[in-house]
C-alpha cells in the first residue's frame, strides 16, 4: 500500500514538473512578443513625432482646434 501511494506522489510531482515547464516556456514566448510590441510602438511614436515636426504632444492635440474651424 504505501509503495503504491509513493508511486502516485511520484506521478504527481513529474506532472507538476512538467506544468511548470510548460508554464516557464508561455512566459518566455510571452516576454519575447512585449519586447516586440514595445519596439513596434517606439518605431510608431518615432514616426508620429517625426511626422509632425517634432511638436507632437498629447495635450496639443486635444486642446487645438481643426484647421476648418
Amino acid at each position: 500500500m504505501p509503495e503504491k501511494r509513493i508511486i502516485e506522489l511520484e506521478s504527481r510531482i513529474a506532472f507538476q514538473e512538467y506544468q511548470l515547464s510548460e508554464l516557464n516556456d508561455q512566459i518566455a514566448d510571452q516576454q519575447k512578443q512585449i519586447l516586440e510590441l514595445k519596439s513596434v510602438l517606439k518605431t510608431i511614436v518615432e514616426r508620429i513625432t517625426t511626422s509632425s515636426g517634432g511638436s507632437f504632444s498629447a495635450e496639443h492635440s486635444v486642446d487645438e482646434r481643426p484647421p476648418h474651424y
